[in-house]
């Protein structure tokens, strides 16, 4: 009996204890957690942003349109899309890009002769120290130098624009419309203007306000008629024209037409059977009766003649 009390009186120590000990643990409230990322506004605490790029140098300093340069810095990256350079205002072509330099073409569309390159990287933006100088546009030759009006001409050179932008070339006091060159950095391709009278044309090119002309000029040569022969027949005659610059030797067409002597309307072709520089032979195929003008096309250079010719 005496057991079985000490096992419940150590049994009840034991409880009161473990409520002692709750209770106390109550009494004492806990600690908040320790925060290892406080946040703060202090900017020594925040993260770095890119390292702003350098503009050290470029080289050549002068150079022609499309010519490669090669601008040196750090921090310029190694994306050529993240990379933006400009000549002025002019935006230019980035060939190639590392972190300490990039390779880019002199732009069509730079408009003077000295500017400033700007680069672009990450919104961070840095001008060169020293201006870039556009060398003058060269002619080295012409494809030509005699022809009929609309004759083709190559223009081959240096420095010219590939863009359809601007204007380029003039023909004696012609400008030539931007859009009437083939442009190209190296080749021009034009053509000597249809209204250009007989005579000599100098033949320049301007790029940035620098004008650079050709030390040969072109020569601009018209058909001319003298006489036919004969001067009348029926619809199907063959009629003999005699004159000068009659046949293009670029390999330019001539052709001839008859058309109403007062109004100039119901134009006919007729076909040429022989040609050379000072005489057409050509043939007539079913042409109505009446007067009519004869005219001779070379190219785009064109001569009527004086006298009509009767159809009968």
């Amino acid at each position: 009996m005496k057991k079985g009390n000490f096992l419940i009186g150590a049994l009840g120590i034991s409880l009161c204890l473990i409520v002692a000990c709750s209770k106390t643990k109550d009494d004492h409230p806990v600690d908040p957690p320790v925060n290892n990322n406080p946040v703060t506004n202090d900017p020594k605490d925040s993260t770095p942003g890119p390292t702003p790029p350098t503009f050290t140098d470029f080289s050549p300093v002068t150079a022609f349109i499309g010519d490669t340069i090669t601008i040196t810095g750090t921090n310029l990256g190694t994306n050529i899309n993240a990379l933006n350079i400009a000549f002025g205002s002019a935006g230019a072509t980035v060939v190639s890009v590392s972190n300490t330099s990039a390779k880019v073409i002199v732009p069509d569309d730079i408009e003077q002769a000295s500017s400033k390159i700007q680069l672009t990287v990450n919104s961070a933006a840095i001008s060169s120290d020293k201006n870039f100088t556009l060398k003058a546009p060269v002619i080295e030759s012409l494809s030509y130098t005699e022809g009929f009006p609309g004759q083709t001409i190559k223009i081959t050179g240096k420095g010219f624009r590939n863009s359809y932008k601007f204007n380029q070339v003039t023909f004696g006091t012609y400008s030539i419309d931007k859009g009437a060159v083939t442009p190209g950095n190296t080749v021009l391709t034009m053509h000597a203007p249809g209204k250009a009278q007989a005579g000599n044309y100098a033949i320049s090119v301007t790029v940035a306000g620098m004008t650079v002309t050709a030390i040969d000029s072109f020569t601009v040569i018209t058909p001319s008629i003298q006489s036919i022969s004969p001067d009348s027949g029926n619809g199907s005659a063959a009629v003999t024209i005699t004159g000068n610059n009659l046949k293009d030797n670029n390999g330019g067409m001539t052709s001839v037409y008859f058309s109403d002597w007062k109004t100039g309307l119901n134009t006919k072709v007729a076909y040429v059977t022989s040609l050379s520089n000072n005489q057409i032979k050509a043939q007539l195929s079913n042409l109505p009766a009446g007067t009519y003008k004869i005219s001779v096309m070379v190219l785009s250079g064109t001569v009527d003649y004086t006298q009509p010719f009767t159809c009968r």
